[in-house]
């Protein structure tokens, strides 16, 4: 049997449940946001004033956005400056909206606070999504050990297609996002109630060893579509938030799904 498509990312010690709500109705448009980082011996001024950016944006993302977050935070990974931490990136991963350009921005540096503010031209898609076009997606597990596999069950409201991403911030820019189904092995992606990810034996889904020193988590990104939309097999995660964007919101519906997988000794 093909271990087709192994699966291992990032070091985020985060486990979230994302709920996503239809986003507010709005046109590209220049959003005020404000971050702040504290600064500190263990992080560089330039780079806490550049978590401070990161922070504005999202600020920024958020208020367009209309996104609501849910769920427990387990663990987060180590803030010192000596490992990188991608909380922002993912983080974004869960806005439903994608930043298009900045102005206006000031940076203050007063009482240990590094405080970034800038307007943002934010971009939350096309049209109005319709709350009859759903599906739920259910993960065989939460946390993995590795060698195991992952199911992915899928219902859904009515006929739609269903591309399934894997994201990776620690993997080359260019290729951080990458299509898991359908694959070669498993290539009709339509389904009208419900759909269990592998449809057949041919391959599994495996849990990788993480290549960190601590257990990773993985982050599933489930596209649902009314007709079928062609996807190259690899993305930056701008590239993709752009192709996601780009389909109405009518037409579509994104869940987000992370998983852990832990490291054996």
């Amino acid at each position: 049997m093909p271990e087709f498509l192994g699966i291992g990312l990032t070091a985020l010690k985060f486990l979230l449940d994302i709920a996503l709500q239809p986003t507010l109705e709005a046109d590209p448009e220049w959003i005020m946001g404000k971050g702040q980082y504290q600064l500190s011996p263990m992080v560089s001024e330039v780079e806490s004033c550049t978590r401070a950016e990161q922070r504005a944006k999202l600020s920024a993302l958020q208020q367009l956005g209309g996104e609501r977050l849910t769920g427990e935070t387990l663990l987060t990974c180590s803030d010192n400056g000596k490992v990188r931490c991608p909380i922002t990136e993912f983080t974004w991963s869960t806005v439903n909206g994608l930043i298009k350009g900045i102005k206006d921005k000031t940076v203050e540096k007063a009482n240990g606070v590094c405080t970034v503010t800038l307007q943002a031209y934010v971009d939350t898609g096309i049209g109005k999504a319709d709350p009859n076009f759903d599906l739920t997606v259910r993960l065989s597990k939460k946390v993995f050990e590795p060698n195991e596999n992952m199911t992915i069950r899928i219902n859904a409201t009515e006929q739609m297609y269903i591309t399934v991403f894997n994201w990776n911030p620690y993997d080359i820019a260019d290729n951080q996002v990458t299509k898991l189904f359908p694959n070669p092995y498993d290539v009709e992606n339509s389904v009208d109630t419900t759909l269990t990810i592998p449809t057949n034996t041919s391959y599994s889904l495996k849990m990788l060893q993480p290549n960190l020193e601590k257990e990773t988590i993985e982050y599933l990104q489930i596209i649902a579509t009314r007709k079928p939309v062609k996807f190259l097999d690899t993305y930056s995660l701008y590239e993709f938030r752009n192709k996601v964007l780009d389909i109405p919101k009518k037409d579509r519906r994104y869940i987000r799904k992370p998983y852990k997988i832990e490291r054996s000794l």
